[in-house]
């Protein structure tokens, strides 16, 4: 008598994230490939833009992914601490430290060298693939503008805010490239895990939402 042996089905979200490592893999072996001479081309194309004024602005710029994005993640955190909105307090905790564990992993793992064409305008000393700040603005600018919709009923404001997130986003992302730290698959490469791992937490958040909501 042969007992029935069911196998459950592997998460969705297991299989959304092995899918996304391996599509990664794969645009990193064909961007050290056939797409080196276009990474090599349009990085030498941005960074020809250079001048005193664009070295300040895109200075600026590529902060707003790193060091005053952090500042805003900071400050929206204490918000959510003093109005005790649990959910979002851990939802951004929870994304800060799965976004720099992430960062850390494919960095060490990929371990691309930062490129060498010109000089850089800012100091980096990890490896180069993902951009590590188009992930993060990925990330939490999308958190942020998803948060806003959330609480925004008219139409036209919801248009803005996605449009300020994606050119904020991409801004951050071009930043990178001028200052001469990332190719632009490494940028392409950091909007995709974003991307992706943007997904991820929103898909989580609401499941947990709705399985509290159930058990209650």
């Amino acid at each position: 008598m042969h007992l029935p042996i069911k196998l459950s089905k592997p998460p969705l979200v297991i299989i959304t994230i092995l899918l996304a490592l391996l599509l990664l893999t794969i645009f990193f072996i064909i961007a050290l490939g056939p797409l080196h001479n276009l990474d090599r081309s349009i990085f030498l194309s941005v960074t020809g833009w250079r001048n005193l004024w664009l070295d300040q602005v895109m200075t600026f710029v590529t902060m707003l992914g790193g060091l005053i994005l952090g500042g805003i993640i900071f400050f929206l955190c204490l918000y959510f601490l003093k109005k005790r909105q649990w959910e979002y307090f851990l939802l951004f905790i929870v994304a800060g430290i799965a976004t720099y564990f992430l960062k850390v992993v494919l960095k060490a793992a990929f371990d691309r060298p930062r490129p060498n064409l010109v000089v850089a305008l800012v100091e980096e000393h990890s490896a180069s693939f993902p951009s590590g700040h188009a992930l993060f603005a990925f990330v939490f600018y999308g958190l942020i503008a998803w948060l806003i919709i959330q609480k925004k009923s008219s139409q036209n404001i919801k248009i803005i805010v996605i449009l300020l997130a994606v050119v904020l986003i991409l801004a951050v992302g071009i930043s990178r490239v001028y200052l001469g730290v990332h190719w632009p698959s490494d940028v392409l490469a950091g909007y995709f895990v974003g991307g992706c791992s943007l997904y991820a937490l929103l898909f989580a958040q609401k499941n947990l939402i709705k399985s509290t909501r159930t058990g209650a």
